[in-house]
């Protein structure tokens, strides 16, 4: 594509009456404005903000057929680079899958059934299932979910959320691990997760940060991430879909935000509302390319992810299988209930 063909497209994209006319999932508004025109790899990708409630969404947003076969059968190719999970990606999300298992824990009841919402290759399924606990999968990749099975031998169903029927209060508690930046509607896709769990359960979600300060500004842009959520846009949006937020935090790096929201009977109770557009417009005006570069935890952060992909090769190095390298992180034997 040539400069003017990329202009052309970025011009065409912000006429386009397809997103003036969309409204904002979470507050209805019509007012946008755009705050970034390319995607991490640098190629031309429309991102707009809402200026009334400060939500990040990309416009126009793709269609559901588009999405469907895309999630079903090439995503994980375009993300990760292989049609099913390597060793040490097994390694990898299982490390990930004990962090969300610990900070989840103490909200778990005891006996309750979970559901694993965009499970992957089963990774913490895996994991909660070899502590006792009574976990499914669902995951849209069809390589994906069938590696659960044969590899893992785990229940995993390969679905769309949207395409999903359980009745209401099937779940004690339901994970929405980087499900959420993917949907076309998050607050309805919460709304339907909502119904399948029991009063007083728990969802658990974490999603990227769209303010933090430990990726480069013009990186954070991802063409399969439709949405961009901050603190107040996540918490915004769970109450919406009828959930009340007892636990939210950054992760230690900042780049995601992890989040605990209860099913009460009456639904969630509006918070006080911060002024999203506000907050990500100063961090916008804040977090440079220059601040980034000039910041120690850049380059901490790039030798940690080095020594990581170390421990990584270790770690799997004379492994067999999936199942080996998750065991060796369990601790135990996976409990088949």
């Amino acid at each position: 594509m040539t400069p003017e063909d990329l202009k052309r497209t970025i011009r065409d994209e912000m006429e386009s009456p397809e997103w003036t006319t969309e409204c904002c999932v979470l507050c209805g508004s019509r007012n946008a404005e755009t705050i970034h025109k390319k995607d991490r790899n640098g190629k031309p990708l429309h991102t707009i903000v809402c200026l009334e409630c400060g939500l990040v969404r990309t416009a126009p947003m793709p269609g559901a057929g588009e999405l469907r076969e895309f999630y079903a059968r090439h995503y994980r190719v375009a993300y990760q680079k292989a049609a099913t999970p390597k060793l040490k990606r097994v390694h990898r999300a299982g490390r990930a899958a004990i962090d969300r298992a610990g900070w989840m824990a103490p909200f778990l009841r005891e006996n309750d059934e979970f559901l694993d919402a965009g499970a992957g290759g089963g990774e913490l399924v895996y994991l909660l299932r070899s502590k006792g606990i009574r976990a499914q999968g669902v995951e849209p990749n069809l390589a994906f979910a069938e590696f659960a099975r044969r590899e893992l031998g785990l229940p995993m169903e390969a679905s769309l959320l949207e395409d999903l029927e359980y009745p209401a209060g099937r779940w004690g508690s339901v994970g929405c691990f980087h499900v959420l930046e993917h949907v076309r509607n998050p607050v309805e896709i919460l709304g339907r997760v909502r119904r399948w769990i029991r009063p007083g359960g728990h969802l658990f979600v974490e999603v990227p940060n769209v303010e933090n300060r430990c990726q480069h500004p013009d990186r954070r842009f991802h063409r399969a991430h439709l949405y961009n959520f901050s603190p107040v846009t996540l918490r915004r949006t769970v109450v919406r879909a009828g959930f009340q937020v007892v636990w939210c935090r950054s992760s230690p790096d900042g780049g995601n935000v992890l989040l605990a929201g209860r099913a009460e009977e009456g639904g969630g109770e509006e918070e006080a509302v911060e002024n999203g557009y506000a907050r990500l417009m100063e961090h916008e005006r804040e977090w440079t390319a220059w601040r980034y570069y000039g910041s120690p935890r850049t380059w901490r952060r790039s030798a940690d992810r080095l020594a990581g992909m170390v421990r990584e090769w270790a770690a799997v190095r004379g492994r067999r299988s999936p199942r080996e390298v998750l065991e060796e992180l369990a601790g135990g034997r996976v409990n088949e209930t």
